[in-house]
């Protein structure tokens, strides 16, 4: 980042804090998105003003309701009064959303884990008559969103946001490839063109993918039952290259993807499970768990069948 460290940051935002009396509903939406886009300023600056958002929510138009959302979610602001008001005034003027606003509103949501019913309807039913609008961020976020809250995934959406994103899919870089294919295995939505896809760019560009990027897609592989041998072979090699940068949680995924899969692969497995030994008081218990299952189906090589792991990543 090139403007890290830069002392006019941490400056500008004491200014801010200063002169907050001042700021129109616009200047404090702007404010709040730009403190979440430099992850610098202190948590207590954030809060005043989201304090000030939070009077100001019924003013905002809705490119600022949707970017104040995103703000809260990304500098993870704990303010429920202040999520309650920006829902209402978005709910309120849901129409109006564009896919930019509809996919940031709804990440939003999805990383506070906040069901907020009427808002998240309004945004699918808008979202339905936008979708051929819908960018690749936007469609990606959409998709992990509703992963994130599964309990408000409406199948009928799903559908065409799978076909925009299987069009578009030759614009994902890593990230995108690796969070859809995810999302489609904690969702259990098998969309057979879209995973055609998402695995010959993921084939393409696995050279790119950092940590968990890799265990992710291994995991979704498993998850999905999907055998691609060459994807799987590729991927392998990427744990290879990348396991000493693993943390737990990339450890006990990919031990317990490998097993699922059925892969043998003695430098795949001997590599995690030598990383493993280093770690294991980070594992949780689900991560104890599955590790030990996946052990045990490797040694014992009679297949997944034998046991039923927590799949949970």
């Amino acid at each position: 980042m090139m403007l890290a460290g830069e002392p006019l940051v941490p400056l500008l935002a004491a200014a801010a804090a200063t002169g907050l009396r001042s700021f129109k509903p616009q200047e404090l939406a702007n404010v709040l998105w730009s403190m979440a886009a430099l992850p610098i300023t202190g948590q207590e600056v954030a809060a005043a003003f989201g304090a000030a958002a939070e009077a100001a929510a019924g003013s905002l138009k809705v490119q600022e309701l949707a970017n104040t959302a995103w703000a809260v979610a990304a500098l993870k602001l704990e303010q429920p009064s202040l999520v309650d008001a920006l829902c209402a005034a978005a709910w309120a003027k849901v129409e109006h959303f564009k896919p930019q606003g509809i996919s940031n509103t709804l990440w939003a949501l999805a990383a506070m884990r906040n069901l907020h019913l009427p808002l998240t309807a309004g945004l699918c039913a808008v979202a339905g008559l936008h979708i051929q609008e819908f960018n690749v961020q936007n469609v990606v976020n959409s998709i992990w969103a509703f992963a994130k809250l599964p309990a408000v995934a409406p199948r009928p959406l799903l559908e065409p946001l799978c076909a925009v994103a299987r069009r578009t899919s030759g614009e994902f870089v890593p990230q995108h490839l690796a969070n859809t294919l995810w999302s489609l295995a904690t969702l259990r939505l098998q969309h057979p063109p879209l995973v055609a896809a998402l695995h010959s760019f993921t084939l393409q560009r696995v050279e790119g993918f950092n940590s968990q990027n890799v265990t992710n897609t291994l995991w979704s592989l498993a998850t999905l039952e999907s055998c691609d041998p060459e994807l799987q072979e590729a991927l392998c090699y990427a744990v290879v290259d990348r396991v000493t940068s693993f943390n737990a949680q990339d450890l006990a995924s990919g031990l317990w993807a490998v097993a699922a899969l059925g892969i043998w692969r003695p430098d795949t497995v001997k590599g995690l499970c030598r990383a493993s030994r280093g770690q294991l008081a980070e594992f949780t218990a689900v991560g104890i768990s599955n590790t030990a299952w996946a052990l045990a189906v490797l040694c014992s090589g009679e297949g997944w069948q034998t046991a039923y792991p927590t799949n949970k990543k």
